[in-house]
């Protein structure tokens, strides 16, 4: 459910950039044709209209903020569950006593109420058939679990880093290109390059629009500060010489680690006001 939601959001942000890229620059070839042959203009216009309403209808049905959120819940509730299911089977406590699979199965439904109004995301997705993970044990936890994630955030980190200076250099790049295009345009009076302009200015706008969407920069802290902190964890804990006491402290503290992440992923996207649409020409 988790990397669904997250592939959904990032398509619908793929498609919505597109239309709208696409739409501003056909809208601007029909409001100035130049060498384009005169039947062309309709059909580019009308192009342009159906692109950019469709960028309209994909903001305010898939993007905006509502939606957004309950993308992010239904994230959040699906890293819990996984969260559940490592700790049932590292055999620790709770799930140390006979009753450990009536435990789980109250928990899954605690945590499952919480979402109960999201179901309708689910419709139509089919489950995961991956394996369980291959945890029968702490050590196998601390490799599978927490040397995993230790893993998974250091690369997201880095992952998020560089889509936030990609969209940043996007943004620099077409508000350059404005600029320069107002600058041609006041020298050679006999071309009004004024669409252009704006066709440029929307561009800038609509990445700048991306990158705060995606809060690329604030993700990449908040993996960087969980990677660092299960680095911690795993360094002050050894498997072979740990208690039952002490392994199941460690569980405890790496599923701490990896809440306070979802809760702060969560709080990013769920304080987000969606992705606007920048104006268009």
């Amino acid at each position: 459910m988790a990397s669904h939601a997250r592939r959904s959001l990032e398509r619908w942000r793929t498609t919505y950039l597109g239309l709208l890229l696409v739409g501003s620059v056909l809208a601007a070839l029909a409001a100035h044709p130049g060498g384009l042959a005169g039947p062309a203009v309709g059909p580019l216009a009308s192009t342009a209209a159906v692109a950019l309403a469709l960028a309209t209808f994909v903001q305010a049905r898939f993007l905006a903020a509502p939606a957004t959120r309950e993308r992010s819940r239904s994230r959040a509730a699906a890293e819990g569950l996984k969260g559940l299911v490592y700790q049932y089977l590292a055999g620790v406590a709770p799930y140390d006593a006979p009753d450990r699979a009536a435990v789980l199965d109250a928990k899954v439904g605690e945590l499952e109420t919480q979402v109960e109004d999201l179901a309708h995301l689910v419709v139509g997705v089919d489950p995961d058939d991956r394996d369980l993970p291959a945890v029968t044990g702490v050590a196998d936890y601390r490799r599978e679990r927490a040397e995993g994630q230790r893993a998974w955030h250091v690369q997201a980190a880095r992952e998020h880093l560089q889509r936030a200076k990609a969209w940043r250099t996007a943004e620099i790049l077409s508000a350059a290109a404005a600029t320069v295009v107002a600058a041609l345009g006041g020298v050679n009076k006999s071309h009004d390059l004024s669409v252009w302009v704006t066709v440029a200015t929307t561009f800038a706008a609509a990445f700048a629009a991306q990158a705060a969407a995606g809060q690329h920069d604030r993700v990449a802290d908040s993996c960087a500060r969980t990677a660092h902190d299960l680095g911690t964890l795993l360094r002050r804990f050894d498997p072979t010489t740990a208690t039952s006491a002490t392994s199941a402290g460690f569980v405890a503290d790496v599923e701490g680690v990896l809440a306070a992440q979802n809760r702060t992923w969560l709080s990013l996207f769920q304080s987000s006001r969606g992705l606007e649409q920048p104006g268009s020409p």
